[in-house]
């Protein structure tokens, strides 16, 4: 198979059950406030890719493209200041204050009428968080369960290579996310790849506050765009052990860590 032929039959593996369902006005102001204060609280919380990955490899076994030959690529190309903290998992809200949240009725049924499903249940529920922030990722996987090889117990890259690979599609199991934003930028949205990303992405056009999606980001390559000013979108001595927390001294304001820094 030449190298061509192998980035279509990839692509043609790449694609969701079904596109992209957009979703308006998913959270109610006062469920808003509730999911602030948690991550206000109960943090810190660490970066994304200081959480999943031990080193380049790792992580670019879940994005799209290739890197040219003789080319080494660092983390340091993808630290961004995206943090993450979870709600809920194996369908166990961590946070009573997030309860019908979690256990939300209206969720269930777009993840059924998604996939065509008469039953469906919460597995987990993450937040990530982040200011102004740029965004090299060329698109990638969330990780995708299996019979017996899943998220909870297996590395994030080995699902995403499992996906990719397209030998365990029987095995493959039906989930579907519910992701919604609360951004004000007006240059900042969310782009897709339906089809497969040889394919012609699609993009979820700003204004994205309190709009969301129901995707399968399991097997479709996607992104969240670069936000905020080009000059704030990496922090003056952001590190991969930098944390993310709620300023006790001002509930409006939050603060970035690296050691006492």
């Amino acid at each position: 198979m030449t190298d061509l032929e192998s980035r279509a039959h990839l692509s043609d593996i790449l694609r969701p059950v079904a596109p992209p369902r957009v979703l308006q006005d998913v959270y109610t102001d006062d469920q808003l406030a509730r999911l602030l204060d948690v991550v206000r609280s109960e943090g810190p919380w660490k970066l994304i890719i200081a959480q999943h990955f031990a080193n380049a490899e790792e992580l670019i076994a879940t994005l799209s493209g290739n890197f040219p030959e003789g080319f080494t690529p660092t983390l340091d190309m993808f630290l961004t200041p995206t943090f993450r903290g979870f709600y809920a998992n194996y369908s166990a809200a961590l946070y009573p204050e997030i309860h019908d949240c979690f256990y939300n009725a209206q969720f269930l049924e777009h993840a059924k009428s998604y996939w065509g499903a008469q039953y469906a249940k919460p597995q987990m529920m993450l937040f990530n968080v982040n200011g102004p922030c740029g965004n090299m990722d060329p698109g990638h996987l969330d990780s995708p369960s299996f019979r017996g090889v899943r998220y909870e117990n297996s590395p994030t890259w080995l699902c995403a290579v499992m996906g990719k690979s397209g030998l365990f599609t029987d095995y493959l199991i039906k989930m579907a996310q519910v992701i919604t934003w609360f951004s004000h930028d007006p240059g900042s949205g969310f782009t897709y790849w339906p089809e497969g990303p040889a394919k012609a992405p699609g993009r979820l056009q700003p204004p994205i506050y309190n709009r969301g999606v129901v995707v399968q980001n399991e097997m479709m390559m996607h992104r969240g765009e670069a936000n905020g000013p080009l000059d704030q979108q990496r922090p003056a001595g952001l590190a991969f052990d930098t944390v993310f927390t709620g300023d006790p001294s001002d509930k409006d304001n939050w603060l970035l860590k690296t050691g006492d820094r």
